[in-house]
């Protein structure tokens, strides 16, 4: 599989894919900064990533899909055009606000009656919502550090925390992406 981050081959799919449904925390690159990424539905797998982060767990976090029947349980129900509107390509990377189902657990919501989700257009971490549905996507940094850009630097900061970084190179967008609120339209960040 080729992409402009480069040649994504089918192993390192793969083997990321194993270590998630293992628990597993791995960084890997999006469209705009590096992610730290683990199964949604896997709480210690989400602490760890708050605690790698040092990050406070009401800040709730991003999930990353493919397609938006992968949100199926965690939002409400999109009608066929909100789906559209959802996979609709972007001037930049954009984060939806939109409102959760009971299903959604509090350590992704923060607990708020919302939830953030973005479908992804990076090669390399669509792949991985194609094998493992949903995946948690918050930026590889500390809290209140500057998020990282470069897999170099990932592996500097977070070597024996995570378990893996993925090869790879971010997309060619600047920042973080844009986060809107689905039902007013106001953008967030």
């Amino acid at each position: 599989m080729h992409s402009s981050s480069g040649f994504i081959s089918n192993w390192q799919l793969d083997k990321a894919a194993i270590l998630l449904s293992r628990g597993g925390v791995i960084a890997y690159p999006t469209e705009t900064v590096w992610g730290l990424g683990c199964r949604p539905d896997d709480p210690e797998a989400v602490d760890r990533i708050l605690s790698i982060k040092q990050r406070v767990p009401e800040k709730g976090l991003i999930l990353l899909a493919s397609h938006p029947d992968q949100f199926r349980n965690w939002v409400t129900p999109l009608t066929s055009d909100e789906q559209k509107k959802l996979m609709a390509k972007q001037q930049q990377p954009t984060t939806w606000v939109l409102p959760a189902t009971q299903h959604a657990p509090n350590w992704i919501t923060g607990g708020r009656s919302s939830i953030a989700i973005r479908m992804t257009t990076h090669p390399l971490a669509r792949g991985l919502c194609q094998r493992m549905g949903l995946l948690v996507s918050t930026s590889a940094n500390r809290a209140g550090k500057p998020s990282l850009k470069q897999r170099f630097s990932c592996i500097q900061q977070f070597a024996g925390e995570v378990d893996w970084v993925m090869p790879g190179q971010c997309g060619g967008e600047r920042g973080a992406s844009r986060i809107i609120d689905w039902q007013t339209g106001r953008v967030l960040r």
